[in-house]
């Protein structure tokens, strides 16, 4: 998959925060939850 994003140069970029995000999730779901919440 081709992954476009204006954010980000690099691809592994994508990556190491796609992976840090899923760390955050699994160490504090409740608060991750409640953030993602708060910005809908």
């Amino acid at each position: 998959d081709v992954v476009n994003n204006v954010f980000f140069s690099k691809f592994y970029y994508i990556r190491s925060h796609v992976i840090a995000f899923m760390k955050r999730i699994n160490q504090h779901p409740l608060e991750v939850i409640d953030r993602l919440l708060l910005r809908v």
